[in-house]
């Protein structure tokens, strides 16, 4: 029989994602299975199986597993359009293309349990609409090591965070129970194309594409991702009327990206120095080797305000500027919060005082008595703290003389090139309300930033 050489190399392409190379822990997760008219990969995290559309291996009704790589690559390798396909023998397939023929032994074993238990059922596909593909992209926080990484999928929205930043996308779903995936299966997801059905089954949930490609993926424990919690926070950040509310010109992100290379070690952060004002965006940063500094102009009208700074990490703002360049910046006591508005989401993000980037370090003081020390307060860790956990105590305050706000008629100079101050500091996450926890007094909050 004849095999159509780029349609079988489509297969396999889309087959890649449940595919282990080197070393595979799972057996025959290095392996193509051909049966029932499809081609299937599986590798206990993603499973496809993708409809064969070539006529000579439906027709032959062919059935059987062979090694991927060594498969994959002599059908790309192949130079003609037309592949002989022979699988006369029980053990083996022999592929002809021009003068060139290779023999491909099958892989003895029963693989067909772990397809037949993902399989979704025929009668309960959900359709999706088209945003949900755009949510994922939105939604997605590829460099997110958190042990929250991923995203939360329920029939109203899509939600990811790293503790530091929130990412929010509000979708119409169909009626399905909630859950959570990899950053990585969602990656994958990205790539198969146009999503038009979604079916939870177990501990997997299935996504058909509208060519009838079945892309399964392996959820997490949904009831461990803090949804109540991040959803509180964001409900807590909602603009209000005395938000300022903006748009960023596109440039000042080009101006971030040049400002990195002279960034400010915060945490795990790469970060630069923002001082916002009515007349434009000041970006500084600065490090033993040099020091950049830029202004960037409005492009469209503000509203008056006094002036502030903000300590921001370069790979957040640039994250969020790929989805939106409006904003608003949410104020909590002393605490100025960045949130980036779309159509269908929004962005939060935390950000870094000028006091914790660039206190000098406090006097050395007499150690705390007992009575002072039974007096300290504890402080949530991160936003997605579980409730029974030993929550870290707060740090010891700084001696920092606070530098009131520039107004908008105070001397252009001096607004314009703020005091530059050196020195690293720490990354601090967003809070969650917890009933059960201490509330926090105003000046015990003006330590902590998000």
């Amino acid at each position: 029989m004849n095999v159509k050489r780029s349609e079988l190399l489509k297969a396999l392409k889309q087959c890649l994602p449940g595919i282990e190379s080197g070393t595979a822990v799972l057996e025959g997760a290095d392996l193509f299975v051909f049966r029932n008219g499809h081609v299937h990969s599986y590798n206990d995290i993603i499973s496809v199986a993708v409809p064969i559309k070539s006529d000579g291996l439906l027709d032959a009704d062919i059935e059987g597993a062979v090694r991927a790589e060594e498969f994959y690559g002599i059908i790309n390798k192949f130079t003609g359009e037309l592949i002989t396909f022979e699988a006369n023998q029980a053990d083996k397939w022999v592929l002809k293309s021009g003068k060139a023929v290779a023999t491909l032994t099958l892989m003895a074993g029963d693989f067909t349990n772990r397809f037949d238990n993902i399989a979704p059922e025929k009668k309960k596909w959900q359709a999706i609409p088209t945003e949900f593909t755009q949510g994922l992209g939105v939604c997605r926080m590829p460099a997110n090591k958190s042990n929250i990484s991923g995203m939360y999928i329920t029939a109203t929205d899509i939600m990811s965070s790293d503790g530091y930043q929130v990412n929010h996308f509000k979708w119409n779903g169909p009626e399905l129970e909630s859950f959570w995936i990899s950053d990585a299966s969602a990656g994958e997801l990205l790539k198969v194309g146009a999503l038009s059905h979604v079916q939870p089954k177990g501990s997997w949930v299935s996504f058909k594409t509208i060519d009838g490609t079945t892309f399964s993926v392996k959820t997490l424990q949904a009831e461990k991702w803090p949804y109540e919690k991040l959803l509180t926070v964001l409900e807590t950040h909602e603009q209000s009327e005395d938000d300022l509310s903006a748009v960023f010109p596109k440039e000042l992100f080009d101006a971030i990206d040049r400002a990195a290379s002279f960034h400010l070690n915060i945490s795990d952060s790469r970060a630069v120095r923002l001082y916002i004002s009515p007349k434009g965006i000041l970006v500084s940063a600065e490090r033993a080797s040099g020091s950049f500094e830029e202004m960037v102009d409005w492009k469209e009208k503000v509203p008056k305000f006094d002036a502030f700074e903000l300590y921001v990490s370069t790979d957040m703002m640039l994250f969020a500027a790929r989805r939106s360049l409006s904003f608003y910046i949410h104020v909590d006591g002393d605490t100025p919060r960045l949130i980036f508005k779309a159509k269908d989401s929004v962005h939060l993000m935390s950000t870094l005082s000028r006091n914790e980037v660039a206190a000098p370090k406090p006097e050395r003081k007499a150690k705390p008595t007992t009575q002072e020390k039974a007096v300290k307060k504890s402080t949530p860790g991160t936003m997605y703290d579980e409730e029974d956990e030993t929550l870290p105590a707060k740090p010891a305050k700084k001696s920092v003389k606070k530098t009131p706000p520039l107004k908008d008629n105070e001397d252009d100079e001096e607004e314009e090139k703020p005091v530059k101050k050196h020195g690293k500091g720490k990354k601090a996450p967003l809070p969650v309300e917890d009933d059960d926890e201490v509330d926090l007094d105003d000046e015990d909050e003006d330590d902590w930033d998000d």
